[in-house]
């Protein structure tokens, strides 16, 4: 997965970071003719903007995410960045608690047992008598648990990038919506896919399929402003799926696929607010969106099948 590179650069009208392909500003859809690289503009506050109290930005791109922090400052990425390390940090500490070696923790994370503790996502034949609808949350809270250091770190860099663009060009609220959505239908496209009885069962974690949903939506507000650089950026977001469906490292590729459509239909649906501030209902389901991130990362520990799990792995620790 691929997101801006050295071509990024900044729309002199608004500030908003662009792909040179893509012609047209992201955000404000003004040509990129005059455009500045990424590199000599990556702070600076467009000058249309103009603050009104502590923190508050108006002109061009939506409202200050809780009226202090504006979208060029990435607040949302920042936080589900922050969710998705002190996930991690949990498990590792957790493994490395409960006897696994190093090397097992580093790479994996203590492997798919220790990966239940923390909210991955069973599939239908993963164990005997479970079923993932029994634990509708795992849908959640499976985007922020990862198999270790090299899978947080490949999805977490691929994040922070296309979020460059598209949490600035969406405003902080419509991320929100677009992120959490396409974690959790990304997920529920896995469990669908796992049903066909060719598919094995197992445990999936990690916030690809959101990440996907980022990637979608870029195609998604290129389309919505008719701008023809979405059918490029469309084939380069079947290019990185289907480069990750022939590897041989066991990826929820049905994962990557529903977070993928979803952030590309969402893309296209919220641009149409954008750049505009976020409504009361975007606002009201973006702040309860996050309040669910915060309940799912916390309900494992209360599922009946936590001590359970527990037990299983203190016995194969002694065996």
């Amino acid at each position: 997965m691929t997101g801006p590179g050295p071509s990024t650069v900044a729309c002199r009208n608004c500030g908003a970071l662009n792909e040179a392909g893509f012609g047209h500003c992201i955000r404000c859809n003004r040509p990129l003719g005059d455009a500045e690289p990424a590199d000599k503009a990556r702070r600076r506050v467009p000058a249309k903007r103009r603050r009104k109290g502590p923190g508050a930005l108006t002109g061009p791109g939506a409202e200050p995410f809780l009226g202090r922090f504006p979208a060029e400052q990435l607040p949302g990425v920042k936080l589900f960045i922050m969710l998705n390390a002190m996930v991690f940090a949990l498990q590792l500490m957790g493994a490395l608690t409960r006897g696994a070696d190093v090397g097992s923790v580093v790479g994996s994370s203590g492997g798919a047992y220790e990966a239940f503790l923390y909210g991955a996502m069973p599939k239908w034949r993963f164990m005997a008598g479970y079923s993932p609808l029994a634990e509708p949350w795992r849908m959640l809270s499976a985007c922020f648990v990862h198999y270790g250091i090299l899978h947080i770190g490949m999805n977490m860099y691929g994040l922070l990038q296309l979020s460059r663009l598209v949490e600035p060009a969406l405003g902080t609220v419509r991320y929100i919506i677009v992120y959490v959505v396409s974690g959790i239908l990304g997920y529920a496209t896995s469990l669908a896919w796992a049903l066909l009885p060719f598919v094995d069962g197992g445990m999936s974690g990690g916030a690809s399929g959101a990440v996907f949903g980022i990637f979608g939506a870029v195609a998604g507000l290129l389309w919505r402003q008719g701008n023809a650089a979405w059918k490029g950026y469309a084939l380069r977001i079947l290019g990185s799926f289907a480069l990750l469906a022939v590897l041989p490292f066991g990826l929820d590729n049905a994962a990557h696929f529903g977070g993928m459509v979803t952030g590309a239909l969402l893309g296209a649906a919220l641009s149409g607010g954008a750049p505009r501030p976020s409504t009361g209902w975007q606002r009201a389901l973006a702040y309860l969106l996050l309040l669910a991130c915060v309940a799912a990362i916390v309900a494992p520990r209360f599922s009946p099948y936590y001590p359970l799990m527990l037990e299983f792995i203190g016995r194969r620790a002694q065996s």
